[in-house]
């Protein structure tokens, strides 16, 4: 079986990575699969490396939204996932407090049961509500994603072969991948583009881009003890192990540099006056992703034929990329 999978984010190698396992529980099978990854680029910025790549349930319980119902799903895998794998900080997963400014989540705070206070956490504000989160390290986990898949692809006697090329358009009946120079035709596509744009792919009515940004420091060595997320009126996030904070977050249907740093610049002004000890500002870099937004930020699972398609991963690729 010729099996093509287009994408290259996290989205379609969190796939792989969980395919790969069952092929390689299926090794005495009497056929053979062959997998072409197609790792797609065009002139939007990926969100799958350029992202704060936070894991919370943001509510304890389920029944409140369909987007909510996902998110608490999500965090329920993540959590299998990382009891049964023994992951950690070498795969780029931490288990980090996440501490919530009341005064800016009344209303999804509503939500959470009877969690503890903190008092005095790490600067001025007095009492938070908090619950438990993973901060994912996006390069260190793609690494590993690949690597493993590597192994299980050996170990099931998968050809796998990785491209990185452009895919211009797909036939989505016809089973027809549209290279530059060639087509090839295939007995499964595997559809999970992200932002990436791809003529032939005309499943949903109303889609947008949405651009996130925010700064980066490295080598903060002494922001605090342990690694946590922090969410207020912005966004903080410092991961202990790799010594990396992140401060945003600005969110637009287009992206400006200029506008970008413009609103940047204030957000870091702010948490500056809340008592937060940053880096000078002249030491990050600032970090834009591109993320698939479709109506009520639910995500699309479907199917034409033998295309599989899945899109609109805005808030569930690591479960919710700010």
């Amino acid at each position: 079986m010729n099996i093509a999978i287009i994408g290259g984010g996290v989205f379609s190698w969190s796939f792989l990575w969980k395919f790969s396992q069952l092929l390689s529980l299926q090794s005495s099978r009497n056929f053979h699969v062959k997998i072409t990854f197609f790792i797609t680029h065009n002139a939007r910025p990926s969100c799958s490396l350029n992202s704060t790549a936070l894991v919370a349930r943001r509510n304890y319980s389920f029944g409140i939204s369909p987007l909510g119902d996902l998110i608490q799903q999500s965090w329920f895998w993540w959590t299998h996932v990382v009891e049964t794998y023994q992951l950690n900080e070498k795969q780029g997963v931490m288990l980090a407090p996440l501490f919530y400014d009341p005064k800016a989540h009344e209303r999804r705070l509503h939500f959470l049961n009877v969690l503890p206070k903190s008092e005095s956490v790490l600067h001025r504000h007095s009492q938070h509500s908090i619950e438990p989160s993973f901060l994912i390290d996006p390069k260190i986990w793609l690494d590993f994603l690949h690597d493993d898949i590597q192994k299980n692809c050996h170990i099931g006697n998968v050809t796998l072969e990785i491209q990185n090329r452009e895919v211009q358009k797909i036939d989505m009946l016809k089973m027809e991948v549209f290279l530059k120079n060639n087509t090839l035709q295939f007995d499964r596509l595997i559809v999970q583009p992200g932002a990436y744009l791809i003529e032939g792919m005309d499943i949903v009515d109303k889609e947008e881009t949405v651009y996130g940004s925010f700064l980066d420091f490295s080598n903060v060595q002494n922001f605090s003890d342990k690694s946590f997320s922090f969410s207020g009126d912005y966004h903080l996030y410092y991961r202990k192990p790799m010594q990396s904070l992140q401060l945003g977050i600005y969110s637009s249907k287009t992206s400006c540099e200029e506008t970008e740093w413009m609103n940047l610049t204030r957000i870091y002004q702010q948490a500056l006056t809340e008592g937060w000890l940053l880096p000078p500002l002249n030491t990050a870099q600032k970090k834009t992703g591109g993320r698939h937004k479709l109506k009520h930020r639910l995500p699309i699972i479907g199917n034409k034929g033998h295309c599989y398609y899945h899109l609109g991963g805005y808030k569930i690729a690591y479960r919710d990329w700010e």
